[in-house]
């Protein structure tokens, strides 16, 4: 009975060896688990700054527009430069729109992009709409040159390089 309960040194050593090739393999498997964990992670914040900064970035180019297109305008008289404020002044909601959707867990960064919102509308409703409609009437850039001083210059000042930089998350 007692030779049946015996184990040789070669017996031992092999289920040693055994014991630790599994306690590595359960490591391993672990790791791995968690590694691709931390990669899923990872990609998804990487693909969430990705967005919120090319939403952000295509806002700041629809503002940029806006202003460049409306510049053009009131100095040349050419219509031509309306459509691309008028296309800028529409895809810069909608991607508003949806950069605000992206961000509905960061309460913080939320108001910061409402209060980027509301400068961007005073700006349209105070120097956007209303030098485009009086270049309309008067059709003379020297009756606009007055309101372009006062108005345009310091209705957005640095509030699209601002926009970065308010919005990092």
């Amino acid at each position: 009975m007692d030779k049946k309960m015996k184990m040789g040194i070669r017996t031992k050593i092999t289920l040693g060896y055994v014991v630790i090739i599994l306690c590595l393999l359960a490591s391993v498997i672990i790791l791995n688990n968690q590694i691709t964990s931390l990669q899923k992670e990872r990609n998804f914040i990487i693909k969430y700054d990705s967005q919120v900064q090319t939403l952000t970035n295509r806002i700041e180019k629809y503002i940029l527009d806006m202003e460049t297109s409306q510049r053009g305008y009131i100095i040349t008289g050419d219509s031509s430069y309306l459509e691309p404020y008028e296309n800028a002044e529409e895809n810069w909601k909608i991607d508003y729109d949806e950069l605000y959707q992206l961000l509905e867990n960061r309460g913080n960064q939320q108001k910061k992009l409402e209060t980027i919102k509301a400068t961007i509308e005073h700006w349209i409703a105070t120097s956007g709409e209303p030098t485009i409609h009086l270049k309309k009437e008067k059709n003379t850039v020297a009756g606009l040159t007055p309101i372009y001083k006062t108005v345009i210059k310091k209705a957005l000042p640095n509030q699209l390089s601002v926009l970065n930089r308010r919005l990092v998350v």
